[in-house]
């Protein structure tokens, strides 16, 4: 093997060496990125509506929202598109009559507790409150994919639904 073929078999190596660090590197801070985005995400509340109207469905005319996403991320993968699903929670504000007209249109209702509410969520709640629950108003949430669930808690005197979901929608 002649000099210049030495030479770009050795420019070849040096090249495929800075390409693959790079590449290494690159990967190092998605899962980085990914990961601050997941510890931002968990500890944001958020007021708006739009990626939960699925949620927010059954529930009819909303007076207003706070929730949390709590993303089910494998950060070092790559997710299969309409396999992203993801956990939310919120509280949910309605009118009282609005809270009474679901108690009289579902049937079941049963006394509940809160679920363990994501703690960052507890000053939306109301003080004591009387929560029930009732599966047809989980069975109401109609997820865009297969699997998909809600489920709901609600306290008529205050107005309050307190959800949590698993759902794809980002």
């Amino acid at each position: 093997m002649g000099i210049r073929a030495e030479r770009v078999a050795m420019l070849v190596a040096v090249v495929a060496l800075l390409v693959g660090g790079f590449l290494v590197a690159s990967v190092k801070w998605n899962e980085y990125s990914c990961e601050r985005r997941i510890e931002r995400d968990r500890a944001t509340v958020r007021t708006d509506r739009g990626p939960i109207r699925a949620e927010l469905a059954p529930l009819g005319a909303v007076v207003g929202v706070h929730w949390v996403l709590d993303p089910d991320r494998q950060c070092g993968l790559l997710p299969v598109p309409g396999t992203d699903r993801d956990s939310q929670a919120g509280v949910v504000r309605i009118e009282p009559a609005r809270a009474a007209d679901l108690v009289a249109r579902y049937t079941g209702w049963e006394a509940a507790d809160t679920f363990d509410a994501i703690p960052i969520l507890g000053r939306y709640l109301p003080r004591g409150g009387t929560w029930r629950h009732a599966g047809e108003l989980d069975a109401a949430f109609a997820g865009a994919h297969p699997g998909e669930s809600a489920r709901y808690v609600v306290d008529v005197a205050s107005g309050t639904v307190l959800f949590s979901s698993y759902a794809d929608h980002f």
